[in-house]
């Protein structure tokens, strides 16, 4: 929707530009925390270290079990927010 509004000039997809601002805010959330944060946590925490450790290739299993789990809860408590009352929309 976002890239939609940026390719085609003078079209005003999202009218407001409050709710411009919250879904770029929210779409930004999104990539950092639930796709390059897990990403690169996952590769260092859970393959380079124990490589170079030296230990079983998952040591804490129900560390990481709980670390998937509650992935799930905080999208759901993010896009709520971006939903609720409008949404942040920094200015």
């Amino acid at each position: 929707m976002l890239r939609f509004e940026m390719i085609v000039s003078r079209n005003n997809f999202v009218y407001n530009n409050h709710y411009f601002n919250v879904l770029t805010t929210a779409h930004a959330l999104v990539m950092i925390f639930f796709f390059l944060m897990p990403s690169l946590i996952s590769r260092f925490g859970n393959i380079l270290i124990p490589l170079y450790c030296g230990v079983p290739d998952i040591a804490f299993p129900r560390m990481n079990n709980l670390s998937y789990w509650l992935m799930f809860p905080a999208i759901l408590i993010l896009l709520l927010g971006a939903i609720i009352e409008g949404g942040v929309g920094t200015r």
